[in-house]
């Protein structure tokens, strides 16, 4: 006779040391290995109940999940989710569910913006920063201060939509210190930015010499010269006349001048 027997097949144990961890919209999960040689996987099972009562436990994955990880998405944020798992084998004979573990998920507000500059103008202060690159980015706020490090104020009403803002009619001579935040679509809003300043610079009026004749007959006849400075040279103390006629580009030298009426010319003339 020849003696044959069967080998019973023993359930996997339930795993062990499930944690839950929120994210926006989503809750990572984490448990430790099963040790069974003929592990095939885990199932993971989720509520909205703690201990799967009065709402059971229901299964979120498809397939079996091969590794002691899963990320569940899809999730909405501010509900607790309950979770547990269980291994099962070759054999398909599925263990007892794991000790529960719980998380909510939140929304993570997006990073703060970065590479803040601000240009000073006449009585405004031109921004510029980085694009932020979250998908759900609604917009930016700008915040401003007389004080280096605050406190700030909000200037923009509504959300600024691009990387950029002119803050006018602001006072020349003095700095304002500026912040931008970032703000998502369920109005969650980055730290600060890093901070710029910048100190709004008013024209410069001038007799110059060349109100007299023969150069005003040629320039606009009306006594006044504006120079306008620039921005990158506040304080170069360097003054050019420019002329801004398109065919004739460049500094105005005494070539330009001409007395008759007829041909007079209107040029722009630039603190450089």
């Amino acid at each position: 006779n020849e003696d044959s027997a069967v080998a019973n097949n023993i359930t996997p144990a339930a795993p062990t040391r499930l944690v839950a961890t929120p994210g926006d919209k989503e809750v990572s999960l984490d448990w430790d290995d099963n040790s069974e040689g003929d592990l095939d996987g885990y199932n993971v099972y989720r509520s909205t109940d703690s201990g799967g009562s009065p709402t059971p436990y229901s299964k979120v994955n498809g397939s079996l999940v091969a590794s002691s990880d899963y990320n569940d998405t899809g999730l909405t944020n501010g509900v607790t989710y309950y979770y547990v798992v269980t291994a099962v084998d070759t054999y398909a004979a599925e263990s007892d569910y794991s000790l529960e573990d719980d998380a909510t998920p939140v929304n993570a507000p997006p990073a703060a913006p970065t590479g803040l500059a601000a240009i000073s103008d006449n009585a405004e202060i031109s921004l510029d920063w980085n694009d932020n690159s979250e998908g759900d980015l609604d917009g930016y706020n700008v915040y401003r201060s007389e004080s280096m490090g605050g406190p700030y104020s909000k200037v923009n009403v509504s959300l600024v939509a691009l990387s950029e803002y002119t803050d006018t009619g602001l006072t020349n001579n003095v700095t304002y210190y500026y912040v931008v935040t970032a703000v998502d679509t369920e109005a969650a809003e980055s730290g600060n930015s890093n901070e710029a300043s910048a100190t709004p610079i008013a024209p410069v009026f001038l007799n110059d010499g060349f109100e007299v004749d023969p150069w005003d007959d040629n320039w606009n006849n009306n006594g006044t010269t504006t120079w306008i400075r620039d921005t990158g040279s506040p304080n170069s103390g360097t003054y050019n006349a420019m002329i801004s006629n398109s065919q004739t580009p460049g500094y105005l030298t005494s070539d330009d001048i001409d007395a008759s009426a007829s041909t007079t010319r209107h040029h722009r003339k630039f603190l450089v």
